[in-house]
């Protein structure tokens, strides 16, 4: 049996179209990680590292960034929610702390282009 140009042309559309279908529902871009208080947003890296959020946040708060995941390891808030969340890594996690206004949450560059919810 002979290949002939044809088969060669659809099998290569076939692969095309497999790669745009599979990259227009995967998110391309890395996570990045976002601290949100009242004063704005502000991107930290995932690098291994404690962060003190007093200074933007107003509030004893303590920002733990290890193996690519964050999580809020300590806050001076009553019911200690935030705490309590841990890990956040995946793209739309979020830690919040409503008493001290601060969230933490993890941002994907092609977010609003993934499905986020399937609903009946």
């Amino acid at each position: 049996m002979k290949i002939k140009a044809a088969d060669i042309v659809v099998i290569v559309l076939l692969f095309i179209s497999v790669f745009f279908i599979k990259n227009l529902f995967t998110p391309s871009g890395a996570p990045s990680l976002v601290l949100v208080t009242e004063n704005g947003e502000k991107n930290i890296p995932f690098h291994n590292h404690l962060y003190d959020l007093r200074e933007e946040t107003g509030h004893a708060m303590i920002l733990e960034v290890k193996d690519g995941r964050a999580r809020i390891k300590e806050s001076d808030c009553p019911a200690q929610i935030c705490v309590l969340t841990g890990w956040v890594s995946a793209c739309g996690d979020a830690a919040v702390c409503i008493p001290n206004k601060v969230a933490v949450y993890v941002r994907c560059e092609d977010d609003d282009k993934g499905l986020d919810a399937i609903s009946r």
